[in-house]
């Protein structure tokens, strides 16, 4: 029976760990803008994003805001702002320190940034003060998705060629999502991925993800990754 793809949109979040490194350029004077150092450090592949256009930027904040406040600011920036980009709430950790920020994606250029500041600024957002900060980070980024469910519990991002999420069965914690994705990578052909743990709404309850992140994605291969997950899954709960 052939199986209908079906896309939708909505809200949730992913859950990775990345090293982040200082943006020194093209920001306001006396505030932290962190950018990813390795974005996707699971993929060893020729392809990879590269500067000088960014690809995820955070913008610390003095205080944490609500998905809905983040959301409708930026919004409501496009008059100020009319460049492409996309604003979420983020929450990183580095240091045994959690620091609220806005995530940026889909900017065309890191000298846009000082600009982007500058708007958010004018609608109220207070950033956080310059500090040192650099290394690996646990990042939670809170996010709109828009995607098509090819098959049942696989869903192909509409927004990023890049990348599928596969549904699996319970949420993982991150040292545990480690080990199985060692051991999933470690038996399938092409172990040339980045993973990483998300959630998504559905009208029957939250959805537990795994981001999966590749070039050299098919459908039939994302279902061999999730097949293996599934298997790792339940061999962990043994």
């Amino acid at each position: 029976m052939e199986i209908q793809a079906r896309s939708f949109e909505t809200i949730g979040y992913v859950f990775k760990v990345e090293d982040l490194m200082p943006v020194k350029y093209h920001v306001m004077e006396n505030t932290t803008v962190l950018e990813s150092r390795e974005p996707f450090p699971g993929y060893h592949g020729k392809n990879l994003p590269t500067a000088p256009k960014p690809r995820n930027i955070y913008l610390l904040t003095r205080e944490e805001l609500s998905f809905e406040d983040i959301a409708r600011i930026s919004r409501d920036l496009k008059p100020c702002f009319p460049h492409r980009f996309n604003g979420t709430p983020a929450e990183i950790e580095i240091s045994a320190k959690v620091y609220p920020s806005i995530r940026i994606k889909f900017l065309e250029s890191f000298e846009l940034i000082t600009a982007l500041q500058g708007c958010y600024q004018d609608a109220g957002i207070r950033f956080r003060k310059a500090i040192n900060l650099d290394g690996t980070a646990k990042i939670k980024v809170h996010r709109y998705f828009l995607v098509e469910e090819e098959v049942p519990g696989i869903y192909r991002d509409l927004l990023e060629d890049e990348q599928y999420y596969i549904e699996v069965p319970e949420k993982l914690e991150w040292d545990n999502f480690k080990v199985i994705t060692r051991q999933v990578k470690n038996n399938v052909d092409n172990c040339n991925f980045d993973a990483a743990l998300g959630m998504m709404y559905r009208l029957e309850g939250p959805v537990e993800l795994v981001r999966i992140w590749d070039r050299d994605k098919t459908l039939e291969r994302i279902i061999v990754l999730r097949e293996k997950y599934l298997e790792y899954i339940r061999r962990f709960r043994l």
